[in-house]
């Protein structure tokens, strides 16, 4: 039914770039993914007047609505988070158990993530492949990752909060809208990764939905840069120091960050 409208298109948006890459390499279709599809959800889902993945179609006249970039664009750019997350090959073993159990019936978003998670072999997280992508098809928006220092330390902790842009929310009409609808408090589980300029710091971990996660630096790191090749469907904030860092990085030699 067209509540999982986004399993046709937001997973065609994604395979049409999997597919020419693996064809054309030397076309570097997976930079072009993030400038075409991840950047635009972005900027869209930001607002206040976005909506989820998964709407309820009650009635006809309101399919035309969810032909959007947020059931082709933010689709694709979710299920590439997935498969960064979990692999290449589970991803694979995960579409093909899809395909089979449900070959010539209907399926919804769920079926999906069964699957996959069937082919995953999860030891490490306490949470299954719905209950991870469930916040992203089900709720509107995306996380900040935040990185805050403690006290001029080379102490991190690391939270998130939902991303706004380009509004006030002091705003009480707005503020009032997003209490009824829940969306002050929206939270994700949030697969993050980090580099350092010390080749041999880097991390990567989940973000849960109530909790934070805290990582001490070594005094010689310059900066920091986490979301490594943008995969995860947020955005992230540095303290002011760190920003200038990677600043000083992009001028002297800006090659060592990916395109």
């Amino acid at each position: 039914w067209w509540n999982d409208l986004w399993l046709n298109e937001g997973f065609a948006s994604w395979m049409e770039y999997i597919g020419v890459d693996h064809i054309q390499p030397d076309w570097h279709m997976m930079d072009q993914f993030f400038l075409d599809i991840v950047s635009p959800a972005l900027e869209l889902d930001a607002l206040t007047t976005s909506h989820p993945i998964q709407v309820e179609v009650k009635d006809p006249k309101e399919i035309e609505s969810i032909f959007d970039t947020i059931s082709y664009k933010k689709g694709a750019s979710i299920i590439h988070m997935l498969e960064r997350l979990v692999g290449e090959q589970t991803i694979r073993s995960g579409l093909s158990r899809y395909l089979k159990r449900h070959e010539f019936s209907n399926a919804v978003t769920n079926d999906l993530w069964v699957a996959i998670s069937d082919a995953w072999n999860n030891k490490k997280y306490n949470f299954t492949v719905q209950e991870l992508m469930d916040g992203w098809t089900q709720q509107m928006g995306y996380p900040l990752i935040v990185f805050d220092q403690e006290n001029d330390t080379n102490i991190y902790t690391i939270r998130q909060e939902r991303y706004y842009q380009a509004i006030s929310l002091n705003d009480s009409l707005i503020n009032n809208r997003l209490e009824v609808e829940g969306g002050l408090d929206f939270r994700w589980i949030v697969p993050v990764d980090y580099v350092t300029n010390l080749v041999d710091f880097r991390d990567s971990f989940i973000l849960n939905k109530t909790s934070t996660y805290e990582v001490e630096f070594p005094a010689d790191v310059l900066w920091f840069k986490a979301n490594l090749n943008n995969t995860g469907f947020y955005r992230v904030n540095y303290p002011k120091h760190i920003w200038d860092g990677l600043i000083t990085q992009l001028l002297r030699e800006h090659t060592i960050f990916s395109t």
